[in-house]
């Protein structure tokens, strides 16, 4: 971005009724400075703040798209109880949603962010085709995958959207209005959700997502641009079809997908009620299936209590499997223990479906049922070896009464400790304050903050307990962690493929009665949030 010091903070988000919205100051502004005092390898913007008092009066320094600024700003005190974004922020379920996701492509030293564009969303209407490369919108330049989702937050349905990107190495303009989110998405949905549910449109009835141009070549798929079955959705023709996860799909009839034409444009063309033949590959083997359409409203989404959802118990770890598989962390007591996995151990397959990614683990699981027989190959030490057994659910690994209430402290009775006033204050952290936990508690916790979190409450009683509830409008493989202030991992709960409500009670310790960090990770979105209880 030609900024001279690469050590200022870009602002994500500006909340209401602060000294940052008095000044004046906006997302994407770069700060490297207050007053003389700029921004360094040993000084953050947290520090700078830290030195001045409430109603004193500072200079910020700032670039803005590209110019340096600088505005008058007096600072304020923190305000007690929730923090208060702007309407538009991820915390809200009604928002502009331009419908793009990232291309897997987006390795390059160039400018933009290469998408994927979901069909009847914004984007598609202003134009926009798979493999795009956003340079910016509304003026404000595009480095990565952040600064799409922050470009977005800053607007209102209905705004203006002024888009440039290059297409085959021609630029591009795109204007227009933006739109709302009609759903959530997940990964690549092909056709399974929208407003309109009574669409007279033929639907299969699947989860999926388009490969990157590596994971196919592993696979051994000569055709990039199908869909990659991630899950079935009941009642539909995929699932009478016989259709699974991890099947690829890449034509209908005489219809073969391709650079210009998706599976989802493909099935525009029938309507429910018709009959096709769906053109496969399961394991390396060209299949076909016949199919009938049904219509959207048709389809059901099957529902496990925690007892009834199978439960492997294993976590991405932070360390790469290369060109192998997934590298795991293992939860106690769970199927994975039990099978005598390890934490560090490199998955490669599940039931002899390869795990190439951690995309792969969750359907692998999810079209299993409790009890069903489970074959894990996996590597460890360079060694390749195989385990088999029966997998377990929630219930089993963490037990029925304790599957929604698990008590940090094992046995503890938090009746027994003292009864105290507790306050709380929760804190959401911006990515140049979690670069600074990162390095102050050893930790690598990730700093984009782009999962969408909805109905959050975060409370504590006298007992010493802290109540989480919130709710996770989308679907995916989610993994909720806590830290004390030394950086120690106090809780660790593995929701595996999760989406609804959230709530559990996590008791505290006397000596960890401090400061905390909430860490949400779905897929490869996440949250942190600060609290500190006193």
């Amino acid at each position: 971005m030609n900024l001279d010091n690469p050590y200022g903070v870009i602002i994500d988000k500006v909340i209401e009724e602060t000294a940052a919205e008095e000044a004046g100051l906006k997302p994407f502004d770069y700060i490297v400075a207050i007053d003389d005092q700029e921004l360094d390898w040993t000084t953050e913007l947290t520090d700078l703040i830290s030195r001045h008092e409430v109603d004193e009066k500072a200079v910020i320094h700032f670039y803005r798209k590209g110019k340096k600024q600088s505005l008058d700003l007096t600072f304020g005190a923190r305000k007690s109880g929730p923090t208060i974004f702007r309407k538009n922020t991820f915390f809200s379920e009604k928002k502009p949603f331009l419908g793009v996701s990232e291309n897997s492509d987006n390795e390059n030293d160039e400018i933009g962010v290469t998408v994927n564009v979901v069909d009847g969303s914004t984007a598609e209407g202003l134009g926009l085709k798979d493999g795009d490369v956003v340079q910016s919108i509304n003026g404000n330049t595009m480095v990565d995958w952040s600064d799409i989702s922050r470009a977005i937050n800053m607007m209102e349905i209905g705004d203006q959207v002024s888009i440039d990107y290059k297409r085959v190495g021609n630029s591009y303009k795109a204007e227009g209005e933006i739109r709302s989110k009609a759903s959530p998405i997940y990964g690549r949905l092909n056709d399974l959700w929208s407003n309109s549910g009574g669409s007279t449109s033929g639907f299969l009835g699947i989860y999926s997502e388009v490969l990157s141009k590596d994971k196919a070549e592993k696979l051994n798929i000569e055709n990039p641009y199908g869909s990659y079955v991630t899950g079935v959705l009941e009642n539909t023709g995929a699932q009478e079809a016989g259709i699974q996860p991890f099947d690829y799909i890449y034509g209908i009839d005489e219809y073969r997908v391709g650079e210009n034409q998706s599976l989802t444009s493909i099935l525009r063309k029938y309507k429910a009620g018709e009959e096709v033949t769906i053109y496969l590959m399961r394991k390396g083997k060209n299949l076909k299936y016949n199919a009938t359409l049904r219509s959207r409203s048709d389809s059901k989404e099957k529902k496990k209590s925690r007892c009834e959802d199978p439960f492997f118990g294993v976590q991405p770890s932070n360390r790469s499997g290369g060109d192998a598989g997934v590298r795991v962390n293992v939860v106690k007591n769970s199927t994975a223990t039990k099978l005598d996995l390890a934490s560090g151990d490199i998955l490669t397959a599940i039931n002899g479906f390869p795990i190439i990614d951690w995309a792969d683990v969750g359907p692998a699981i999810d079209m299993m049922e409790v009890g069903n027989a489970i074959t894990v190959d996996f590597i460890r030490a360079g060694q390749s070896k195989q385990t088999k057994g029966a997998i377990g659910s929630y219930c089993d690994t963490y037990g029925k009464e304790r599957s929604w209430s698990m008590s940090l402290w094992g046995d503890d009775d938090p009746e027994e400790e003292e009864e105290e006033d507790l306050s709380m204050e929760v804190e959401n952290l911006n990515a140049s304050d979690i670069q600074a936990k990162n390095r102050s508690l050893d930790l690598d916790l990730p700093t984009d903050n782009n999962l969408t979190v909805q109905n959050i409450n975060i409370s504590t009683n006298k007992q010493g307990t802290i109540t989480l509830q919130f709710e996770l409008p989308q679907r995916g493989e989610t993994v909720i962690k806590m830290y004390n202030q030394n950086g120690r991992e106090v809780y660790n709960y593995d929701l595996g493929t999760f989406s609804g409500e959230f709530t559990d009670e996590v008791g505290l310790s006397d000596r960890d009665r401090a400061s905390y960090l909430l860490h949400i990770q779905q897929g490869l979105n996440s949250i942190i949030k600060q609290i500190s209880v006193q």
